[in-house]
């Protein structure tokens, strides 16, 4: 199949870590894949350029729409689809779901689209959102709970709106894994250490985390916290920091493309989020066997963890609860091993047959379509090929009708 991959950039985040990720399995199954991306992603390259991008396979190929704005990209995404020819399209992002579909629109193509929905936890939709899922053949969402509030708002059947979880865990993982750490605070003889990543922005919670560290480490001194990622908050988190006096003991890290080589030498990982449709960096912990604590965020933690099974859940912005969660983690660590996780649930071929199951059925529904419009045309033309042949014979009875009369 020849397959589109929509996202606004290929930089620094769960989202768009996923589509390297499932474009490069994709590719790696014989299919011929196309990321597209929009011109947010040349402005990061050119602005860090110490930055890297998660990785595209070579078989992969890449195109840059002209825009930083998904609406203005809805035409030269048009212009690309047609030239691409695709079976199916998979737009990854909010914003570029809904420059997919109008580009569709526009472009008058019978290709299916994946609308792959990511982060709607509920409420209103706009009415460009309505239009936009209800054109839609099949809308994915990354976890069950993304899946009810679709539906909820959109009123859409079970049959229209499915769940496929986030591939993530393989080969590349387990070799990523088993290097060492960026981070030179991490290794033998660190510190008990507590371990979190994510963009540095309110949604992530990473004020409350530090609380929570503030409280812990007033009871464990010999501990410290170490923070992966970046974002418009890092001036403010510092500051935090170091106001609570913490300044030898919690870190931010920056910005790391190995994560799980540093989750796998620390002790327990944090997820603070207010709001975490999935988690990727949970699942990453969790396979790296640290011990977890969790937000209970909407909506991925709790499935994730299964309702605690896997790690401890904590109501959200409680920094009393977080760090008394921490203290019950550094008991759990005199128990074998890690926290336990399904790893086949997470395994990117696992998550990649589900996909490609949903994509030949719509990749098959898109041929179907082209010969059902081909079959309505040539009626059309039998139509009109019998009404030109009816209307010549009654000119004809006509003339002869004349002829007679005479």
């Amino acid at each position: 199949m020849r397959i589109v991959l929509i996202h606004q950039d290929l930089f620094f985040q769960g989202g768009q870590y996923v589509v390297a990720k499932l474009a490069n399995g994709l590719a790696r199954r014989g299919h011929e894949v196309h990321v597209v991306v929009s011109k947010v992603h040349a402005d990061i390259a050119a602005a860090h350029p110490e930055a890297k991008p998660f990785a595209l396979d070579e078989s992969v190929a890449f195109h840059v729409l002209p825009f930083r704005r998904a609406m203005y990209n809805v035409l030269p995404l048009a212009v690309l689809l047609r030239k691409l020819n695709a079976d199916v399209v998979l737009p990854n992002a909010g914003h570029y779901n809904q420059c997919a579909v109008l580009a569709k629109v526009v472009s008058t193509l019978s290709v299916p689209l994946v609308y792959v929905e990511h982060n709607f936890t509920g409420g209103q939709l706009s009415r460009l959102s309505r239009f936009c899922l209800k054109r839609d053949a099949k809308i994915v969402c990354v976890s069950d709970g993304v899946a009810r509030s679709v539906r909820g708002a959109t009123k859409l059947p079970s049959s229209r709106v499915s769940r496929i979880y986030n591939p993530i865990l393989d080969d590349e993982f387990e070799r990523r894994r088993a290097e060492e750490p960026s981070s030179n605070r991490l290794g033998k003889g660190h510190p008990f250490t507590v371990v979190a990543a994510g963009a540095l922005c309110s949604r992530k919670g990473f004020s409350c985390l530090i609380e929570a560290f503030r409280i812990f480490h007033e009871k464990v001194q010999d501990s410290q916290l170490l923070i992966f990622g970046r974002g418009e908050e890092a001036a403010a988190l510092q500051r935090q920091i170091n106001d609570s006096g913490l300044e030898d003991a919690a870190h931010l890290e920056g910005f790391t493309d190995n994560l799980p080589a540093n989750l796998a030498h620390a002790d327990v990982f944090v997820l603070s989020s207010r709001e975490e449709t999935f988690g990727v960096v949970l699942v990453e912990a969790l396979a790296c066997g640290l011990k977890v604590v969790s937000t209970d965020a909407p909506f991925g933690p709790r499935e994730i963890l299964q309702g605690g099974r896997f790690g401890q859940l904590v109501p959200v912005d409680a920094p009393q609860a977080m760090a008394d969660a921490l203290k019950q983690r550094i008991e759990k660590l005199k128990e074998q091993g890690g926290d336990a996780l399904q790893r086949r649930v997470y395994n990117i071929d696992s998550e990649i047959d589900r996909i490609e199951n949903n994509l030949g059925f719509l990749a098959n529904s898109k041929n179907a379509d082209i010969l059902m419009k081909e079959f309505e045309n040539k009626i059309r033309r039998l139509k009109a090929q019998k009404a030109e042949i009816l209307n010549e014979i009654k000119l004809s009875a006509k003339s002869t009708e004349n002829t007679d009369n005479q």
